[in-house]
């Protein structure tokens, strides 16, 4: 079994306010099943050391509210262009409820290392299930002050009968075409025109590595501003 995931992320300043048209469309159209709320925590940070030479990196710290006991920590490694498309970033794991410690601890400890950029979170998020797909919508607003709003997100999650099983360990798994068709019209069905999107797969029986598939999936999408 493999599971692929869509995520589709409207940006643009005349499409912030459109997730309760999402929400409606959805409902409409599909009679879903509620799965209850839905939330996300993201942290950005970028290295200090950079130049021509040396590109900066990107640490992330994610939280994922359907998978509540872990949160991620991702870096973007450097690495030729040309194995880009193929070679993971590093992902680990910290129990969810250290994620405050660890942030702070990278904030004051690690600062001639690692300097704040964009923080993020999901709120109003809801789940839902529609036949074969599990569909995540919320906004996303940036954290401190007034909470910008800075996204409209939805993520849409099917299973296939299809095996990854070949796939060598340490590369991304390509995502099929005929997947990615079958989100992208899932999408445009409730969705607006002009969303950034980003895709993955993985074998479901792969409970690990699972979730640092799509913890990379979230982070590539969710570098903004950097």
């Amino acid at each position: 079994m493999t599971t692929t995931i869509g995520i589709f992320l409207l940006t643009d300043q005349d499409q912030l306010q459109s997730l309760p048209n999402i929400k409606s469309k959805l409902i409409s159209k599909f009679d879903p099943e509620p799965l209850g709320n839905w939330s996300l925590d993201h942290i950005l940070f970028r290295s200090v050391e950079q130049d021509e030479t040396n590109p900066p990196r990107f640490q992330h710290i994610l939280r994922l509210g359907h998978r509540p006991q872990e949160a991620f920590v991702a870096v973007n490694q450097p690495r030729d262009k040309k194995d880009a498309s193929n070679t993971k970033d590093l992902v680990i794991t910290i129990p969810s409820n250290q994620l405050g410690s660890f942030t702070t601890l990278l904030r004051d400890r690690f600062v001639s290392l690692w300097t704040p950029r964009v923080s993020l979170r999901v709120t109003g998020g809801l789940a839902y299930k529609t036949g074969e797909f599990v569909v995540r919508i919320g906004e996303l607003r940036q954290t401190g002050g007034q909470q910008p709003l800075r996204g409209v997100v939805c993520s849409i999650e099917t299973k296939t009968t299809s095996t990854l099983e070949h796939s060598m360990p340490h590369q991304d798994h390509g995502v099929d075409e005929a997947e990615k068709t079958v989100l992208s019209e899932a999408w445009r069905s409730i969705g607006e025109d002009g969303a950034k999107e980003n895709f993955t797969a993985y074998a479901t029986e792969e409970s690990i590595e699972a979730g640092f598939d799509e913890a990379r999936l979230w982070c590539r999408i969710l570098q903004l501003r950097v």
